[in-house]
Protein backbone atom coordinates (compact mmCIF):
# COMPACT_ATOMS: atom_id res chain seq x y z
CA UNK A 1 0.00 0.00 0.00
CA UNK A 2 1.19 3.45 -0.48
CA UNK A 3 0.90 6.34 1.62
CA UNK A 4 2.09 9.75 2.19
CA UNK A 5 5.31 10.03 4.44
CA UNK A 6 5.70 13.53 4.59
CA UNK A 7 4.65 16.75 2.92
CA UNK A 8 6.48 20.15 2.10
CA UNK A 9 5.61 23.82 1.49
CA UNK A 10 7.60 25.69 -0.15
CA UNK A 11 6.75 29.22 0.34
CA UNK A 12 10.09 31.00 -1.35
CA UNK A 13 12.87 29.62 -2.94
CA UNK A 14 14.97 28.12 -0.71
CA UNK A 15 12.69 27.41 1.98
CA UNK A 16 10.95 23.66 2.69
CA UNK A 17 9.10 24.03 5.68
CA UNK A 18 7.66 20.05 6.48
CA UNK A 19 3.74 20.52 7.12
CA UNK A 20 1.53 17.49 9.24
CA UNK A 21 -0.78 18.55 6.76
CA UNK A 22 -2.00 20.81 3.28
CA UNK A 23 -4.94 21.52 1.43
CA UNK A 24 -4.92 21.54 -2.18
CA UNK A 25 -6.72 23.42 -4.43
CA UNK A 26 -7.74 23.71 -8.34
CA UNK A 27 -4.43 25.63 -8.55
CA UNK A 28 -1.59 23.26 -6.44
CA UNK A 29 -0.92 23.66 -2.83
CA UNK A 30 -1.92 26.34 -0.70
CA UNK A 31 0.68 28.64 0.68
CA UNK A 32 3.39 26.92 -2.07
CA UNK A 33 5.31 29.04 -4.49
CA UNK A 34 4.95 26.38 -6.84
CA UNK A 35 0.98 26.58 -7.08
CA UNK A 36 -0.65 28.25 -10.53
CA UNK A 37 2.43 26.48 -12.25
CA UNK A 38 2.06 23.74 -14.20
CA UNK A 39 3.90 21.39 -12.31
CA UNK A 40 1.87 21.87 -9.15
CA UNK A 41 2.79 19.50 -7.29
CA UNK A 42 6.26 17.37 -6.90
CA UNK A 43 6.20 13.91 -5.68
CA UNK A 44 9.00 12.14 -4.50
CA UNK A 45 9.94 8.01 -3.23
CA UNK A 46 10.69 8.33 0.65
CA UNK A 47 13.43 5.83 0.08
CA UNK A 48 15.39 7.47 -2.55
CA UNK A 49 14.92 10.76 -0.61
CA UNK A 50 16.72 9.10 2.01
CA UNK A 51 19.39 8.24 -0.31
CA UNK A 52 19.88 11.49 -1.83
CA UNK A 53 19.91 14.10 1.59
CA UNK A 54 22.86 11.41 2.14
CA UNK A 55 24.92 12.21 -1.12
CA UNK A 56 26.97 15.99 -2.60
CA UNK A 57 24.51 15.66 -5.99
CA UNK A 58 22.23 19.07 -6.70
CA UNK A 59 18.70 17.14 -5.56
CA UNK A 60 19.57 17.64 -2.12
CA UNK A 61 18.19 20.88 -2.79
CA UNK A 62 15.14 19.65 -4.77
CA UNK A 63 12.17 19.66 -2.03
CA UNK A 64 9.16 17.41 -3.23
CA UNK A 65 5.67 18.51 -1.79
CA UNK A 66 4.54 14.46 -1.13
CA UNK A 67 7.58 12.53 -0.33
CA UNK A 68 5.55 9.21 -1.06
CA UNK A 69 6.22 5.40 0.68
CA UNK A 70 5.24 2.57 -1.72
CA UNK A 71 4.46 4.05 -5.19
CA UNK A 72 5.93 2.64 -7.86
CA UNK A 73 7.39 5.65 -9.87
CA UNK A 74 8.84 3.30 -12.59
CA UNK A 75 4.95 2.16 -13.81
CA UNK A 76 4.18 5.91 -13.46
CA UNK A 77 2.19 7.55 -16.60
CA UNK A 78 0.94 10.97 -17.49
CA UNK A 79 -2.48 10.58 -16.60
CA UNK A 80 -2.19 7.82 -13.65
CA UNK A 81 -4.68 9.35 -10.77
CA UNK A 82 -4.69 8.77 -7.12
CA UNK A 83 -6.67 9.61 -4.68
CA UNK A 84 -5.29 11.01 -1.19
CA UNK A 85 -8.21 11.30 1.54
CA UNK A 86 -10.86 13.46 -0.31
CA UNK A 87 -8.58 14.78 -2.98
CA UNK A 88 -7.27 13.77 -6.05
CA UNK A 89 -4.56 14.07 -8.20
CA UNK A 90 -3.06 13.38 -11.70
CA UNK A 91 -0.05 12.90 -12.44
CA UNK A 92 1.46 14.94 -15.26
CA UNK A 93 5.12 14.11 -15.78
CA UNK A 94 7.24 11.33 -14.79
CA UNK A 95 10.88 12.45 -14.44
CA UNK A 96 12.85 15.30 -13.08
CA UNK A 97 15.87 16.42 -15.48
CA UNK A 98 19.03 16.13 -13.90
CA UNK A 99 22.39 18.79 -13.94
CA UNK A 100 25.05 17.32 -16.09
CA UNK A 101 27.77 19.53 -13.82
CA UNK A 102 25.84 17.29 -10.23
CA UNK A 103 28.09 14.92 -8.91
CA UNK A 104 25.92 12.25 -9.08
CA UNK A 105 25.37 12.68 -12.44
CA UNK A 106 28.17 10.66 -13.82
CA UNK A 107 28.05 8.29 -10.95
CA UNK A 108 27.60 4.50 -11.47
CA UNK A 109 24.83 4.32 -11.46
CA UNK A 110 23.06 6.90 -12.58
CA UNK A 111 20.97 9.51 -10.73
CA UNK A 112 18.17 8.38 -9.96
CA UNK A 113 15.86 11.28 -10.11
CA UNK A 114 14.44 10.38 -13.22
CA UNK A 115 12.92 6.96 -11.66
CA UNK A 116 11.77 8.57 -8.48
CA UNK A 117 10.09 11.60 -9.01
CA UNK A 118 7.03 12.84 -10.71
CA UNK A 119 4.71 16.01 -11.48
CA UNK A 120 1.05 16.16 -10.82
CA UNK A 121 -1.51 18.61 -10.74
CA UNK A 122 -4.82 18.51 -8.75
CA UNK A 123 -8.20 17.24 -10.17
CA UNK A 124 -10.20 17.46 -6.81
CA UNK A 125 -9.45 20.02 -3.89
CA UNK A 126 -9.24 18.49 -0.08
CA UNK A 127 -6.84 18.13 2.94
CA UNK A 128 -3.77 15.59 2.95
CA UNK A 129 -2.01 14.38 5.59
CA UNK A 130 0.91 12.59 6.32
CA UNK A 131 0.08 9.17 7.00
CA UNK A 132 -2.65 9.31 4.46
CA UNK A 133 -3.00 6.38 1.54
CA UNK A 134 -2.97 7.08 -1.85
CA UNK A 135 -4.91 4.61 -4.08
CA UNK A 136 -5.16 4.67 -7.82
CA UNK A 137 -8.35 6.21 -8.74
CA UNK A 138 -10.01 5.70 -12.53
CA UNK A 139 -10.09 8.66 -14.72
Amino acid sequence: MSHIEKLFISPQKGIWQEVPSAALCAHGMEKDRFAGRARQLSLCDGAWRDKVMQSDGFCKGVGPNIVTRGLAYASLHAGDRFRLADAVIEIARVGKECHADCACYHQEPPCLFYQNFAFAKVICGGVITAGDEMRATAQ
